[in-house]
């Protein structure tokens, strides 16, 4: 009679509290995990896109799953990159350091650079850049530090940590959008390829 909706075997939820509880529902059916990227990003309010698919981190693989009305997709990750979230209401969520790592990491999760860009200028003040910088050196990945440092030049964010920054930047250039072409574009002091 579709009282229950069948979220992924032996998991049911009450079809009619889906959409108030989607989020709860999203990371228990792909535990453990936590919500992130443009997600995040929106429930945040730092983007004005609305979502309708529920992205996810997890250190395991699951299909893309389809609950009620809602997607839900799910980042695999390496264990030791699975951290940085905090439980808000009754779900895990990236806390908003972590969540920059993980749009740095992947932007075309949060839409492209653009908007990992408004993301970025819109909780810049709210952010502990020590924590950030924790986080990015945690992560391990110099792709990220390239992208953090251009992007905080390029908006003219004022920053207490971009020596340590510079300190970590990968010796060849990467993509600024790691889904995008080549261009002949290039940010010689940050090492970044601007194909976006």
């Amino acid at each position: 009679k579709k009282i229950l909706t069948l979220g992924k075997k032996n998991h049911y939820t009450v079809t009619e509290k889906i959409s108030e509880n989607i989020f709860a529902i999203a990371t228990a059916v792909t535990a453990p995990s936590y919500i992130s990227f443009w997600t995040a990003a929106s429930y945040y309010g730092l983007t004005e896109q609305q979502i309708k698919t529920v992205q996810v981190v997890s250190t395991k693989q699951y299909p893309i799953l389809k609950i009620g009305n809602f997607v839900v997709e799910t980042s695999t990750c390496k264990p030791q990159k699975f951290f940085g979230y905090h439980k808000l209401q009754n779900f895990p969520i990236a806390e908003k350091e972590k969540l920059i790592v993980d749009i740095l990491f992947k932007p075309e999760l949060c839409g492209g650079t653009e908007e990992v860009g408004k993301c970025l200028q819109n909780m810049w003040t709210e952010i502990d850049q020590k924590i950030l910088l924790t986080y990015l050196q945690k992560f391990k990945n110099k792709s990220c530090f390239a992208r953090a440092g251009h992007l905080i030049e390029t908006l003219k964010l004022k920053c207490t940590v971009i020596p340590e920054i510079k300190k970590n930047l990968p010796r060849g250039f990467v993509k600024l959008n790691p889904t995008k072409k080549k261009s002949n574009r290039y940010n010689q002091k940050w090492r970044i390829i601007i194909n976006d």
